[in-house]
This record gives structure tokens, C-alpha cells and sequence, in this order.
């Protein structure tokens, strides 16, 4: 088969479209627009297929208000020199 050849596991065309539905939300895209992308009539019906993402917002939220408070986290040229050094 030519997946084993390549070394490439197989994976079910399917789970394609829940890596496409999650991946927006773990990167905080609003769920009303991967909804509407996914086709979904609701929200609801995303939160439903998507609940372990829900789950854990409130630790993900926690965790990108500390890093806006740390300084310079949010100056552009602060990330500039440590990319450099």
C-alpha cells in the first residue's frame, strides 16, 4: 500500500474535518465563525462535537491573560531580539 510505503499512517478522511474544526479553536477563532465555516447551524452544534475544547478554556484563558501581563510580552520588538539572540 502506498501510505505504508511513504510511512505514512493511515487516517480516515473524516478526521480531517475535526482537525480543521479544532485547530481554529484552539488558536481562540471565535466558535460562531468556525461554525459557520464547519456548516454548523449553531454554535451549539459545534460545542456538541467540540466540548473537550470547551472544557478547557477557562485554564487556556488564564494562561494568555498572565503572559499579556508579563513585560514585553506584548512589544514586538522585545520578541524581535530574542528570536535574534
Amino acid at each position: 500500500m502506498a501510505l505504508d510505503k511513504a510511512g505514512v499512517a493511515y487516517c480516515k478522511p473524516h478526521s480531517f474535518r475535526h482537525y480543521y474544526g479544532s485547530r481554529p479553536l484552539y488558536a481562540g477563532v471565535p466558535e460562531n465563525d468556525v461554525a459557520d465555516w464547519m456548516g454548523h447551524s449553531s454554535t451549539d452544534v459545534l460545542r456538541e462535537h467540540y466540548h473537550y475544547i470547551f472544557e478547557g478554556a477557562e485554564q487556556r484563558g488564564r494562561a494568555a491573560i498572565a503572559s499579556m501581563l508579563t513585560p514585553g510580552a506584548d512589544d514586538p520588538t522585545e520578541r524581535e531580539q530574542t528570536e535574534v539572540a
